[in-house]
């Protein structure tokens, strides 16, 4: 599920860029406020994350999971309503949206795939979670990627119907991430507190960066 999670976000970050800038036809300024929005929500669950997933323990991830898949939903069929005449403004309520599942999600979802580690192994688990979600991003950017530029025309509208295929693809892939946190103990382990902490920080930045770029 980390991977399908990871896996998600990058695709859609890379979808989302290329709809607003290629398709769209704005420039990086106006396509970085009309994301505005993902960011606000994404940032703010991101500090609010930790709190909901001591409160909820696994089942924050199922809620933020879920969140994508409502997010994801929305970006498909606002598509469909606008087609071409779609703004970047008009995708704005369904990528907070998603900002709010990723949010939720990620802290959550490192939480708990640390939390039966040894303190002194944090550093090497850490390692090798970031290196798992850097090859989701990747793999997503370059699956999901192939998918869109294979439906994009030179017109507006067919960019728009590009997005629409891809979303579509990554709402199947997020729902069945969202099935299998279903799988997770619904107690969390007792925590070994310091290593785990240090370990999440350093994955949720690393995963932060791998989104930006």
């Amino acid at each position: 599920m980390n991977f399908a999670l990871v896996f998600f976000f990058g695709s859609f970050m890379f979808v989302l860029t290329l709809l607003l800038q290629v398709g769209l036809g704005q420039s990086p300024l106006h396509a970085g406020l009309e994301a505005g929005p993902l960011a606000l929500a994404f940032t703010t669950m991101s500090i609010l994350g930790p709190r909901m997933a001591a409160r909820f323990g696994p089942w924050s991830i199922t809620i933020g999971a879920g969140l994508d898949v409502l997010g994801t939903v929305g970006l498909v069929l606002t598509g469909v309503r606008y087609g071409g005449h779609l703004t970047g403004w008009d995708l704005a309520p369904a990528t907070a949206v998603i900002g709010l599942g990723q949010g939720m999600a990620l802290p959550s979802l490192i939480g708990a795939a640390l939390s039966h580690v040894p303190p002194e192994r944090a550093g090497a688990a850490a390692g090798i979670l970031t290196t798992t979600q850097q090859f989701g991003v990747a793999s997503g950017v370059a699956i999901i990627g192939a998918v869109f530029y294979a439906r994009l025309g030179p017109s507006r509208a067919s960019s728009v119907s590009a997005m629409e295929l891809a979303m579509v693809i990554n709402a199947v892939v997020v729902l069945a991430a969202a099935g299998l946190t279903l799988l997770l103990p619904r107690r969390a382990a007792a925590p070994r507190i310091a290593g785990r902490r240090a370990a999440e920080e350093e994955a949720t930045a690393e995963i932060g960066a791998g989104a930006v770029h």
